[in-house]
């Protein structure tokens, strides 16, 4: 179906806790496979130890089709993908140097006290309880980390990290499979990337990149074969823009890029003159060269056509439902139960939930709210939630991989961002049957929801016009049941084989 012989997602990582990104490429994935036959690459550049640990984990549940492989630049680099030698570990320690105890609160954790030292110790941290394999060892002196070494899962040494007094790296080394330095990277203020120094085996200076972009570029020249005609599809965008710009112009392969959020700064409405969000800004500016922009929704669409209007290869694409779960008898949900699922991020506003919340509660006291998430805003929301005593109706659950377990039983879902390109906890959300409030902001949830059929819309911000909304729907008798119904009812064109539809048209 397609003169393409090989297609590549690329994306940053696969971390423990997904974003709404990786979840979507992985949605795309299963699609491609189950529709076209085709087994994406996946590409990354993040520079992360667990990352086959992770994937392991997302085919052993069912996200990522497994015939799908994951190359990632750094484990190019030291050697991962092309020796599979098994090792117990590289990592020994002369016991007679060091005082050894065991932590109380894990017996993983060991202290490794020096004899002829004490202000110096190891913090040494074990894969099990048997102590089979080390995950990272700790160095301080004066109770502060002044080296941290961390280790792959066959138990070798990964990276090596120097730490100033504030904790921050400033040198970090990749390590080769065999034990020799392959690069070291430099950190100014504000963990910011300097510089990236690449060695040769026998310890000479062979590259030196100011960016990670100039890394990836370098990579892909070693690994994609330019005699054949390979799709590349950027999902997120600043470090493979530049990349496969280069890439793209010498070598003649295609890139999609998708926009997965506005293209528009956040809170900013004038779509001819707002600033453009730096993620998309140059190739809208077509200052990167891409052969197709990837909307999701129409909205979006129509909107960079008016500002762009040589902007012609553009297409809308909706992320896809995969698995559609089974349908719940009404009467088995918890009439008090709303969730949300989102990153408790600044942008998700998830204090404006807080704030919903205390305005509801006045007028069903009964009702509660299950956030599903983690992120650096954790702390002002729960000052937020103790500050409105508000702790036996709000509950931080953190995050989950089995999000049916949360949308099975609640009446209701909650999205307060400041804006979206999708929102893939909307589509979810009536997929499961559970009608959806949100604000009503670009893209994404007035495309899904209908106002008082399958969820509500309120102007952004209005936290209190969202709690008289729902409260107006949980007193009418038989409302919330038919929302719920419309909720199902609502999502065929998300559909893997509609989606599938447009997908194939584009490749």
């Amino acid at each position: 179906m397609t003169d393409y012989k090989n297609f590549y997602f690329c994306n940053l990582d696969f971390g423990k806790q997904l974003t709404g990104v990786e979840r979507a490429a992985l949605k795309r994935a299963r699609l491609f496979k189950n529709y076209f036959g085709i087994s994406a690459v996946f590409l990354t550049s993040r520079f992360n130890t667990e990352l086959d640990e992770n994937i392991e984990n997302l085919k052993k549940i069912g996200w990522m089709p497994k015939s799908c492989d994951v190359l990632n630049v750094y484990e190019y680099l030291r050697g991962g993908y092309t020796n599979e030698l098994k090792i117990s570990n590289h990592f020994a320690l002369d016991q007679s140097l060091y005082n050894v105890v065991e932590v109380d609160v894990n017996p993983m954790h060991e202290k490794w006290i020096s004899k002829v030292d004490q202000n110096f110790y190891k913090y040494v941290v074990w894969n099990n309880i048997k102590k089979e394999k080390i995950v990272f060892v700790n160095n301080l002196f004066n109770n502060k980390i002044i080296k941290r070494e961390k280790f792959d899962k066959n138990g070798r040494i990964f990276a090596i990290q120097e730490l100033d007094e504030n904790g921050k790296v400033t040198i970090e080394d990749l390590i080769h499979i065999d034990g020799h330095l392959v690069l070291q990277r430099y950190f100014g203020e504000n963990s910011r990337l300097l510089k990236i120094v690449l060695f040769t085996q026998s310890g000479m200076v062979d590259q030196i990149f100011t960016g990670e972009e100039q890394l990836v570029d370098y990579w892909l020249r070693k690994i994609i074969d330019i005699n054949e005609k390979s799709c590349f599809i950027i999902d997120r965008n600043p470090n493979w823009n530049i990349a496969l710009r280069n890439f793209h112009e010498q070598n003649g392969q295609k890139s999609i890029s998708v926009f997965h959020s506005s293209h528009l700064v956040e809170m900013e409405d004038d779509i001819m003159t707002g600033q453009l969000n730096s993620n998309f800004k140059y190739v809208l500016e077509k200052k990167y060269t891409v052969d197709h922009i990837i909307t999701l929704t129409d909205h979006q669409k129509i909107d960079i056509q008016k500002r762009f209007n040589q902007v012609n290869n553009i297409t809308a694409i909706p992320h896809s439902i995969d698995d559609e779960p089974e349908k719940i008898i009404f009467k088995q949900r918890d009439p008090n139960k709303i969730v949300a699922l989102c990153r408790l991020a600044p942008e998700k506003q998830v204090i404006d939930m807080v704030l919903m919340m205390s305005e509801l509660l006045k007028t069903n006291p009964a009702m509660q709210l299950y956030i599903y998430g983690d992120g650096g805003e954790k702390t002002n929301i729960v000052n937020k939630i103790n500050e409105l005593n508000l702790n036996h109706n709000i509950h931080l659950i953190g995050y989950v991989e089995d999000i049916s377990k949360a949308y099975n039983d609640a009446v209701f879902s909650l999205l307060t961002s400041r804006c979206e390109g999708f929102s893939l906890a909307v589509l979810e959300s009536l997929c499961h049957g559970v009608p959806a409030a949100s604000y009503d902001i670009p893209y994404g949830p007035s495309s899904m929801i209908q106002n008082n059929v399958n969820g509500i819309l309120v102007e952004h911000g209005n936290y209190k016009m969202m709690a008289q909304e729902i409260s107006k729907i949980l007193s009418a008798k038989g409302k919330l049941e038919k929302m719920s119904q419309s909720a199902y009812g609502s999502i065929s064109k998300y559909k893997e084989d509609n989606v599938a539809k447009i997908w194939k048209a584009l490749i």
